[in-house]
């Protein structure tokens, strides 16, 4: 628990730090976080990242990462999409040449984890180099993310008896779950009433209140979704050291 707490304090000066200056020092902890991220989803599926599909998956979420200001696609004529057809192609030749035991499965799993987690830290780096308002839509991001994990968290700790769904995910309560919705609504509610007035009013009572409990729920299919890999095998739980740093 206090490795946990003081990993995610230490985690989150840092990248608070980073954020707020911005430029290429946040997008080279964008790549970072990124690269971390692929790391795992690799692991779950039991693919090693030092391997030629592994290097190729890292090389083209590092193309989907590059921001717009520093991109080169346009000066060569080919588009982000266009790279990563290439990439299929080259893995599905690789599944030919080492007589399938690396597989199409495979090939697509490294595809769709690539696309996913290149184009969500893309957009995370495009927000934050808004000219105007980037910083604060970042950090509105973190307060609703940070609180609705922190306060599911510790009030599941505090008050959960109920099972949200054992099957799933035994630790997880129905207390945990509605006070996490609640403490995060508070938490993000408090941050849209301290913004500066030049600051945009970027959403409706109603856009915000959707907005929070979308993320509990994306949170929550998460679960499924791991759930799913642990049954297939494929899922191995990060250390307890990156615990706390889960929300990144």
């Amino acid at each position: 628990m206090k490795q946990r707490i003081l990993t995610g304090v230490l985690a989150a000066i840092v990248f608070l730090f980073l954020v707020i200056v911005g430029e290429l020092p946040f997008t080279i902890l964008v790549y970072a976080m990124g690269s971390v991220a692929l790391f795992e989803l690799l692991r779950m599926k039991k693919l090693k990242l030092v391997s030629l599909p592994g290097l190729i998956s890292l090389l083209l979420l590092w193309m989907f990462l590059m921001p717009s200001q520093y991109s080169f696609f346009e000066a060569i004529g080919i588009s982000k999409i266009e790279s990563a057809l290439f990439a299929v192609l080259i893995l599905l030749t690789y599944t030919v040449l080492v007589k399938n035991t690396f597989t199409f499965d495979e090939v697509g799993f490294i595809t769709l984890a690539t696309i996913y987690i290149g184009m969500c830290f893309h957009y995370f780096i495009e927000i934050r180099n808004l000219d105007q308002h980037g910083l604060t839509y970042i950090f509105y991001a973190c307060v609703v993310i940070w609180s609705t994990d922190s306060g599911a968290y510790f009030v599941g700790k505090s008050l959960g008896k109920r099972k949200l769904w054992p099957e799933i995910s035994p630790n997880k309560t129905v207390e945990g779950f509605v006070g996490g919705i609640v403490i995060a609504l508070v938490l993000s509610t408090i941050f849209l009433a301290c913004r500066k007035p030049a600051d945009p009013i970027f959403l409706s009572a109603f856009d915000h209140a959707v907005f929070v409990c979308f993320r509990t729920d994306w949170g929550f299919s998460r679960i499924r979704s791991e759930k799913t890999l642990r049954g297939k095998g494929f899922w191995e739980d990060s250390s307890r050291a990156w615990r706390g740093a889960r929300p990144f």
